[in-house]
Order: C-alpha cells, then structure tokens, then sequence
C-alpha cells in the first residue's frame, strides 16, 4: 500500500509538469522581441540619442564659422557737402563708397577652429557614451523583464506540483490517513504563491512599460524578451590587465573628457592672443561731381587701423587666468573620472567573476542535490515516513534554487553590459 501511494505521489508530480507544460503550449502566445532586434529599435527610434546626434551635427557645422573672417563692412555716404543744403558744395564734396574689412591677429582664427573641432569630436564621444549608456541600462531592463517571467514560470511550475500535492492530501484526509493541518498547510502555501504570481505579474507590466520607453515607443504593446541562458552570460576570457588598458584607450567618456580640454587649450591660446592687436583694412572711393565750373577728379584712399589693449589688466589677463583656470578643472576631472571608472571596471570584475562560481555551484551542486531531495521525500511522505513540512521545504528549496540561478543569470547579464560600457564596445572586440 505504501509503495502504491509512493507510485502516486511521484506520478502526480510526473503529470502535473507535463500538465504546465501543456498549458503554456495552449495559452495565447506572447510576442518574443529579440535582445538584436530591440537594440536595433533602440538605437533608431530613441529621442535622446537623436538629441546627442543633433547636437554633433551643430557642433559640427559651427567649425567653418569659428575659423571665417567677418563679414566686410560697406559704407555709401555723402562728404564734405555744406551744412546749408547738398546744392551747396564745398570743394572736396562728393559720395564715398567705402569698404572696410576687420582682420584678427594671425592665429586667432585658427585657435577658435582648433577649440570648435576639439569640440565637436568631444560631442561625437558624448553620443557614443550615451548610446552604450542607453544600450547597458535598456539590456539590465531586459534582463530583469526576463527574469520575472522566469519567476511567473517557475511560480507557475510550483503551483502545477502543489495543487496535485493538495488534491492527494484532500483524498487522504477524506480516508482519515493525513490530518487536516496538511489540507490548510497547503492551501496556505498556494495562497503565498499566487500572492507571488500576482507580484510578478505587476513587475511585468511596470518593466515592459520602461523597457518601451527605452525603445522610443509612445505606445506599450505586449512582448515578452527572449529566456536567460547561461551561455548569454559568459564573457571572453581576457585578464584584467588587458581590460584596464582597454578602457583607458577607448572608453568614451575618457575620450571626451580628453577633447573638452583640448578644446580649452585652444580657447587658452586664443585667450593669450587677445593681448595682441586686431586690424582693420579700409578703402575708399570719392566720386566728385562734374560740371562746367568744377571739372574735378575721383579720389581713392586707403587706411589700416590697429586696436589698441589699454585695458589688458582689467581684460586680456582676466580672461586669460580664466581660461587658465578651466583647462586646470577639467584636467582634475580628468583625472577623478579615470580612478571612478578603473575602480568601476574592478567592481565589476569582481562581480562577474563571483556570479561565474555561484553559477557553477548551483548547476553542479544544488540543483542535483535539490532534485534527488524532492524524490526521496516523495516516497517518505507516501509511506508514511515524512510529514508533509520536509516536502514543503524542499519543494520550497527548489523553487529558490532555480530562482536563484535566474537572478543570477540577470544579474551577470547585466554586469557584463555595464563591463561593455566601460570598454566601449562588445566584449568580443576586446583582444587578450
């Protein structure tokens, strides 16, 4: 009798996975949305990644202006006509068409180009930061969206085993063979899992719905991201060395940082040169006018003109120490954001390399020991040799086990998209 009940036991934990299973297959299927293919969207469709790529382009159009001289000035006047009225004319009297063009001192220019270009090559490294930013926090998003349909999955796997359990202890309480406390232990157990599946469910819905906001989408339409594999979480094996020289050379936020200060040097150099002379080229012509009694001649005159820096102490030198002290600013946070991000990148490591060993432990180690567990209290519980509370627990167990392995496997995916940040790309083009 013992082994019969034994045999149902373990048939109905048979039955109740095939009957999950069967279940998922007949429910109205969600759309999948592949990690690729939300990237692509992504990278389409996000407004703030079209803000930073407008902002290049006006960086980038705004350095031929920098290096341009100013527009010439073009004059047309009346001179030397008697205050009494224009038909009185004094001898010199006549129109003057002048054009005068102001000229920088040499150098300047090309400092204020220098300074643009610097800056646009800085903003060029701000989109990148930004697109690796967007893609590492939307693929944490998308990773934690997977997992919590691997916790509705697994919820759901769960209730499938306890509801079977539960139909059993209501027949055996029926015979008078199990108490009634395993009845209520057990429907105070389904109760806890649906108050968990009801939890699930609301995450679901509240990380879609930013996941959507990542993908530019005004909308929020249905879709579930493709399941956590173990393989998702493995990262070439490159040593830690390599990493931090990689991140050095490439990471693009260092890269702008790098431009930015170019750029004031440019501006600093520009600053010094104020203390130099400015020019202005002006020519003239003066049309007489002709007639019987004046049969006077056209005249041509030419000037320079220099700017004088009277006010350099008050001016020039301000502006210089100013620029001085800009450059210094950023080149101490320069340096504050390299030792933020070396100490990120070991962070990290850290991180990825732990997750690696827990991995490994639950595969090799809890799973099969959780597994052969359930099995054997299976049979104790169905010949009498187990109270219900050890099959429980160890349900429970398994149940925390393969939740478990999921959030790390979200967590790990996660950590590794923040290691691509730092390196400024995909793992794969890091090279040992």
């Amino acid at each position: 009798m013992n082994h019969t009940l034994a045999s149902i036991v373990s048939f109905v934990f048979i039955f109740s996975a095939l009957t999950a299973n069967a279940d998922s297959r007949s429910a109205p299927a969600v759309p999948q949305l592949r990690l690729s293919e939300a990237l692509a969207e992504l990278g389409n469709n996000n407004p703030m990644l079209k803000a930073y790529s407008e902002e290049a382009s006006s960086r980038r159009e705004n350095i031929a202006p920098q290096a341009a001289l100013e527009d010439p000035m073009l004059e047309i006047g009346l001179e030397d006509f008697s205050a009494s009225g224009l038909n009185s004319r004094t001898e010199g009297a006549g129109e003057v068409l002048a054009v005068r063009q102001a000229l920088p001192f040499p150098g300047k220019r090309a400092a204020l180009k220098s300074a643009a270009g610097a800056e646009y090559e800085a903003s060029q490294y701000d989109l990148a930061a930004k697109r690796l930013q967007l893609i590492s926090e939307f693929k944490s998003k998308y990773s934690q969206l997977a997992l919590e349909y691997a916790s509705l999955d697994l919820i759901k796997s769960q209730l499938q085993l306890l509801r079977s359990l539960l139909d059993l202890a209501r027949n055996n309480y029926a015979l008078s063979k199990v108490p009634q406390v395993d009845v209520f232990t057990l429907q105070i157990e389904e109760a806890s899992l649906l108050d968990r599946e009801l939890q699930a469910q609301s995450a679901i819905e509240q990380l879609r719905a930013e996941a959507n906001h990542f993908l530019g989408r005004e909308s929020n339409p249905n879709w579930r991201p493709e399941l956590l594999k173990a393989e998702d979480s493995v990262y070439p094996a490159v040593s830690a060395e390599a990493l931090l020289a990689r991140l050095l050379e490439t990471n693009p936020d260092l890269r702008s940082v790098d431009r930015q200060i170019r750029a004031l040097e440019a501006k600093e150099r520009y600053s010094k040169l104020g203390k130099l002379p400015d020019f202005e080229l002006s020519a003239a012509y003066k049309i007489k006018p002709r007639n019987d009694q004046d049969r006077g001649e056209d005249e041509v005159s030419a000037a320079i003109g220099i700017t004088l820096p009277l006010w350099a102490p008050s001016k020039q030198d301000q502006l210089i120490k100013k620029s001085g002290a800009d450059r210094r600013k950023s080149e101490a946070l320069q340096v504050e954001l390299r030792n933020e991000l070396v100490h990120a990148l070991h962070r990290t490591l850290t991180a990825i390399n732990a997750n690696r060993e827990r991995l490994a432990l639950i595969r090799t180690a809890l799973r099969p020991l959780t597994e052969g567990a359930i099995i054997s209290a299976q049979r104790a519980y169905g010949s009498g040799e187990s109270a219900l509370s050890a099959v429980l627990n160890l349900l429970r167990a398994r149940y925390e086990t393969e939740l478990s392995y999921q959030k790390i496997l979200a967590e790990q995916n996660s950590n590794i998209a923040e290691l691509e940040k730092l390196l400024g790309g995909e793992l794969e083009r890091v090279e040992s």
